[in-house]
């Protein structure tokens, strides 16, 4: 065991070499402002070990449609997505130095996470906080935001210069309830819409996807430890979900339809991959570095989720999907008041706590050739607006209004 001195030690070290980087990194700014003149440099990531969302896509239509236009994309090099965005060009290691002085110089901080451009957020938020740096923010967001009201999301937490709303009532919900102005709040759509195709070939493939629960949520490259495992196996989220992939109603059901079933968890779940097994050799438990979502979403012809957004991309597409939630276990309860979306009343498929039931709903979905119900084409028609391939292009559009603008005003 380490001694009391030992750790003391360590402490003083972990303290002297974040004194020495803070010291750099105002040398650095230092020089910025005496000797460069400000580019209009833009600063794009997602994760950091990630290229596969919003931001990925957008980085992807700039680089090929305006290769003139100065934006890098920050990633961790050894990212199982870095070779896919290393051959667009213009990569920045993550939490290097010249990822310090990019976001310092950077005129644009643009991310499908919040502040997910930051190569440290202590440092960054105080250097922002104090008018040390200054930046244009832009936020694609993660997904639709639609019964969730995200603590770090508001206006003074969290200022931003553009949000990205893919539908009108989602606009409203953030402008009225959330607190943005509309200026920010623009009707862009999500940029990795314009990857979902519904015309895209689809597989005899059922995509089972829940969502993340914070009581559990970790970095998938984080060991979970012997507590957190037995929390996880006693809850309900688990109980579910693990009851679906070892149903012997599913099984069945997958058998004489010729069906596969990828069972494929939230990125701040998967770590949890392993405590589910199943007997069935139709059914693959998923790993995020094997599989990358939009493709599954794509070649799915069915969805099964329970509160994940990814049910509106799946929706998008004009394809049928089963809610199922499990009782008791609402990641979103404390919300619900404020919410302008219900899953009952405004949801793109049935809603149950039953996994027979889910799996009697799958089973009429794949009876009737995975059509979606009129009842549920309709609510889809009445949410998204109409679909033009166009969301990469009105982002960017957007984006060069706002540095355009700033640039005129410094």
């Amino acid at each position: 065991m380490r001694t009391i001195a030992s750790l003391t030690k360590v402490k003083w070290t972990v303290l002297a070499a974040s004194l020495v980087k803070s010291l750099l990194i105002l040398l650095v700014i230092l020089f910025s402002r005496i000797f460069l003149r400000k580019r209009d440099l833009w600063l794009i990531s997602e994760r950091y070990d990630e290229a596969r969302d919003n931001g990925y896509h957008l980085f992807r239509y700039v680089r090929q449609h305006y290769p003139a236009q100065e934006i890098y994309y920050v990633i961790s090099p050894t990212a199982s997505d870095y070779p896919k965005v290393n051959r667009l060009g213009n990569i920045i290691y993550w939490n290097t130095w010249r990822h310090y002085w990019a976001w310092i110089t950077a005129t644009c901080l643009i991310s499908s996470q919040p502040r997910g451009t930051e190569p440290d957020p202590i440092i960054c938020r105080f250097l922002e906080k104090s008018k040390i740096v200054t930046h244009a923010r832009v936020y694609l967001k993660h997904g639709i935001v639609a019964v969730q009201r995200p603590n770090y999301l508001s206006p003074k937490r969290m200022p931003l210069d553009i949000i990205a709303a893919a539908a009108e009532r989602e606009r409203s919900y953030l402008v009225d309830i959330i607190g943005y102005s509309e200026k920010s709040v623009q009707l862009l759509g999500l940029c990795r819409f314009d990857e979902l195709s519904p015309n895209s070939p689809t597989k005899r493939q059922i995509l089972i996807m829940p969502t993340w629960r914070r009581s559990f949520r970790t970095k998938p490259t984080r060991r979970y430890t012997f507590q957190e495992r037995e929390l996880f196996l006693s809850s309900e989220y688990y109980r579910i979900f693990n009851n679906l992939l070892n149903s012997s109603k599913f099984h069945s059901l997958l058998e004489s339809t010729e069906q596969t079933a990828i069972f494929y968890l939230h990125y701040g779940m998967q770590q949890f991959a392993d405590a589910f097994s199943t007997s069935s050799s139709n059914i693959i438990v998923a790993r995020r570095e094997n599989y990358d979502i939009q493709t599954l979403l794509n070649e799915s012809s069915v969805l099964v989720t329970d509160y994940s957004s990814v049910a509106f991309d799946f929706s998008y597409m004009g394809k049928p999907l089963v809610y199922l939630q499990p009782a008791n276990d609402i990641p979103y309860a404390e919300h619900a008041e404020h919410a302008y979306y219900n899953y009952d009343s405004d949801g793109f498929g049935p809603v149950t706590n039953d996994v027979e039931e889910a799996v009697y709903y799958l089973m009429l979905l794949i009876q009737g050739n995975c059509r979606r119900p009129k009842k549920f084409e309709d609510r889809a028609r009445r949410f998204f607006p109409p679909h033009d391939r166009k969301n990469c292009a009105r982002t960017f559009q957007a984006i060069l209004h706002l540095s355009h603008r700033n640039n005129n005003s410094r």
